[in-house]
């Protein structure tokens, strides 16, 4: 199994709060479209992920549902896990955030670009999220994706196979 490092409270906005598209500076390898991805959460809390109104709104009705404690404790980070995989997703397809027209694809998670440098961003699509009851410890990796360790792995596995009884 491989996995992807996240930061929160995105991380937590894919396991539990409807994003369905992480956005990267590069594509991921067409061998890993169709297969299962651990959702990484890294060790930082993005100080701009608080103000966010997608994560806001997400985090809001996390909490109306019962999947979240507090709106607060998302958006400081008091009630999200670091450095652990969360979640596993299905990653569906991996393309540019534009077409040739230059029009912005998959709202309301897909952005036109990524990271401090800005750069034109693809957009990695997920489906079949499954949040894992417990966050499972691992060290995380900048590669896009990165093997999990086969510890970190078998836990997360029987995790799943837990929950899908």
């Amino acid at each position: 199994m491989h996995a992807i490092t996240v930061h929160q409270p995105y991380a937590w906005a894919i396991a539990q709060g409807g994003k369905d598209v992480e956005n990267r500076a590069a594509p991921i390898g067409a061998q890993h479209i169709g297969t299962d991805i651990a959702i990484h959460a890294g060790r930082q809390l993005l100080p701009h992920g608080a103000q966010d109104p997608r994560i806001i709104a997400a985090a809001r009705r996390a909490v109306a549902d019962g999947r979240a404690r507090t709106v607060m404790g998302l958006l400081d980070g008091s009630d999200l896990a670091f450095g652990a995989i969360i979640a596993v997703a299905r990653l569906v397809d991996c393309h540019p955030a534009t077409d040739r027209r230059g029009r912005l694809c998959c709202p309301a998670w897909g952005e036109a670009l990524h990271g401090v440098r800005q750069r034109p961003a693809h957009h990695l699509a997920w489906t079949d999220v499954r949040p894992l009851p417990t966050p499972v410890p691992c060290r995380g990796m900048q590669a896009v994706p990165w093997p999990l360790p086969p510890a970190a792995a078998a836990t997360v596995i029987a995790q799943l196979n837990h929950t899908e009884r």
